[in-house]
């Protein structure tokens, strides 16, 4: 993972599709809901895509603040 700036990180996989996967912060409960996803934390992908995948962090869910 690399820092891009103060508020972006990035991050280059090579995955086996399908894949399952979820953004967070710190700990697994800190789950970051995007704006692709409409409140499901967890995506799949059920296809290798074609290009470059932008997600942006529309909040963090943190259960225990």
């Amino acid at each position: 993972m690399n820092q891009i700036s103060a508020y972006e990180m990035e991050i280059s996989l090579n995955l086996t599709c399908p894949s399952e996967f979820k953004f967070t912060h710190e700990n697994w409960e800190s789950e970051a809901i995007i704006t692709k996803l409409s409140r499901e934390p967890n995506f799949i992908l059920n296809e290798k895509p074609q290009q470059s995948l932008f997600y942006s962090i529309l909040r963090l869910d943190r259960p225990n603040q």
